[in-house]
């Protein structure tokens, strides 16, 4: 098991090898209003991160610019996007399968899986589809 403290070996390590970023939240004024997914213009954000818009979908154009500023700088090593799901419960992963390596995107779950006592391995998803 990883030892989760701030001044661990593997945190050391992990702030001295890789450059977290984190987006929080980026729907607020849909959840504010009871919507999980949705922005307060209606739009799934789940769904137009290919097609996103500067004025119909700010959050995720934002998101997306900000994502491939940092990847000219340096190569993102992984992106994820974390939040819960709608029916399911519990922690799992969806991925979008690669065909030349299947086995790539189930590399950080099977670890989660390994190490975290709460992720389920066996509801995870590899077969998402890109470009939905």
């Amino acid at each position: 098991m990883f030892n989760h403290t701030r001044e661990s070996e593997e945190a050391q390590s992990l702030r001295e090898n890789f450059i977290f970023k984190f987006i929080p939240m980026l729907n607020p004024d849909g959840v504010i209003n009871g919507s999980y997914r949705c922005s307060l213009s209606g739009y799934d954000l789940n769904r137009v991160w290919h097609r996103a818009d500067k004025l119909t979908h700010p959050e995720i154009y934002g998101a997306r610019k900000a994502v491939f500023e940092t990847n000219e700088i340096e190569k993102i090593f992984l992106f994820a996007d974390l939040h819960a799901h709608s029916k399911k419960k519990g922690v799992f992963a969806y991925g979008c399968q690669d065909k030349s390596n299947p086995y790539l995107c189930r590399q950080l779950p099977f670890l989660f899986w390994k190490n975290v006592p709460d992720f389920n391995y066996y509801q995870c998803n590899f077969m998402m589809r890109t470009g939905r």
